[in-house]
């Protein structure tokens, strides 16, 4: 394994919070409150390797690992589809009076005076 720098930091209730972020594992429960290594790639920010003090390996704790979506995805990807799918419905209905106000309408202004006179003359 490649150099990796190193931060002390406390475990609180299965967490680490370093550099504005949260890592989490179910191993850390049994270090709460405990100081540990924290071994973490500077192009990499998805997981950290924890150590005892000791140097022993912990474990690989994940950045949000404790994290769940407060929707099960299925119920927030089908309200994100009927979002999209209303928003091109009145788009489409936007377009559709666009066109409507672009036919040329024709007008028979005479059509009136012609029939009176039809009516007149019979």
């Amino acid at each position: 394994m490649l150099f990796r720098p190193e931060v002390e930091r406390v475990v609180q209730r299965g967490e680490i919070h370093f550099d504005q972020k949260i890592y989490f594992h179910l191993d850390l429960a049994d270090f709460s409150g405990k100081k540990v290594r924290v071994s973490y790639d500077i192009h990499n920010p998805e997981s950290v390797i924890v150590k005892m003090p000791n140097g022993t390996i912990i474990c690989e704790a994940l950045l949000d690992g404790n994290k769940v979506a407060y929707f099960p995805e299925s119920v927030r990807e089908s309200g994100q589809r009927k979002s999209l799918e209303a928003k091109i419905r009145r788009k489409q209905d936007s377009i559709e009076i666009l066109k409507a106000q672009d036919r040329k309408v024709y007008t028979i202004e005479h059509a009136l005076n012609l029939v009176l006179c039809r009516q007149l003359g019979q």
